[in-house]
């Protein structure tokens, strides 16, 4: 690809759902106000976003526009060879949201690996920015805030894509099709837990599972990997998409001219400290896999890939799996 941007996102655990299966994750809870940090545990006064100048009460969210003009590694000048031909496709845009990650996660997330807060690779990135996703209800749900970053709009706490008139609002996923670009989604959530579901669908209800599956697939993005089988069994028998289930089979899938779907647990995927089946893939290998699928493409691609179970594991507490 010729360029990739990087976009970290932070969303709060704040709204009694269930945080994320890498070792990253440090302890936080809900605390006060709920913010949530962006690719940095450093201090700095957060910027409303542009949508309504409504800000709610406290459920701050904040993202990270790390890495806005970093280049790809990949796009070798060639200089010691003298070839200066770039490698083929578009622009690549890799959103990565830790749910429910926030400031004192990532701080504790460097002390775990390294001994010293402020040493994740994430910290080190150029730009640094942050976003308030506090929703229309107040205190925000996932929901309200992941609508918020895919779409830059406010709105009630359960909606999926949807403003405060209950009108569809466009969201990335959208507009990077509408661009030609090719489009995924990456998760170890259900593909239709509220994160993940409000960049691409338009529900108003988060707890609507069915329905919000039959969304997902009547507007799927080229590739979309998590969990969440259950709520898409009903609906697979009529679906034209290239279903796969087990990392063996994400491995060795070839493009057919339909969507990829992979459905690797029949909710979402167990902390990674549990352990994994043999056969599911980590959120490493999804996402390398879910890059190889749309790279090349030569109007470029946009991806997703959450981390979903900093939440989780910070609703309830479970300081052993945070960390």
């Amino acid at each position: 690809m010729l360029s990739l941007v990087l976009a970290l996102a932070a969303l709060p655990a704040c709204d009694g759902e269930r945080a994320e299966d890498s070792p990253k994750a440090a302890d936080s809870g809900c605390g006060g106000d709920c913010d949530s940090a962006t690719d940095s545990g450093r201090d700095s006064p957060p910027v409303d976003s542009a949508d309504t100048g409504e800000t709610g009460d406290s459920g701050d969210s904040a993202a990270d526009t790390g890495g806005d003009t970093a280049s790809d590694t990949g796009a070798d000048t060639g200089s010691e060879t003298g070839d200066t031909a770039e490698p083929p496709g578009g622009p690549g845009i890799v959103l990565f949201i830790g749910d429910g990650m926030g400031v004192h996660h990532v701080e504790g997330g460097g002390m775990y690996l390294t001994g010293s807060a402020g040493s994740l690779t994430m910290e080190t990135l150029p730009y640094e920015g942050r976003l308030r996703t506090a929703s229309l209800s107040g205190l925000t749900d996932s929901a309200a805030s992941s609508t918020a970053l895919g779409t830059g709009t406010k709105t009630y706490n359960g909606r999926l894509g949807i403003d405060r008139d209950g009108l569809d609002v466009e969201n990335l996923v959208e507009r990077a099709r509408a661009r030609g670009m090719l489009t995924g989604v990456v998760t170890t959530d259900s593909l239709t837990g509220a994160t993940p579901s409000a960049q691409v669908v338009h529900v108003d209800d988060r707890g609507d599972g069915a329905t919000i599956a039959a969304a997902y697939l009547g507007a799927m993005p080229d590739l979309a990997l998590g969990g969440g089988y259950l709520d898409f069994e009903d609906a697979l028998s009529t679906a034209s998409v290239n279903l796969v289930q087990t990392a063996t089979d994400l491995a060795a899938a070839s493009s057919d001219g339909r969507p990829l779907l992979g459905l690797f647990a029949d909710d979402t995927f167990p902390f990674v400290v549990e352990g994994y089946d043999a056969e599911q893939p980590t959120l490493a290998e999804m996402t390398t896999a879910a890059l190889d699928w749309l790279d090349g493409d030569p109007e470029g691609f946009f991806l997703v890939v959450e981390g979903a179970r900093i939440d989780h594991a910070s609703h309830a507490n479970m300081e052993d799996l945070v960390y």
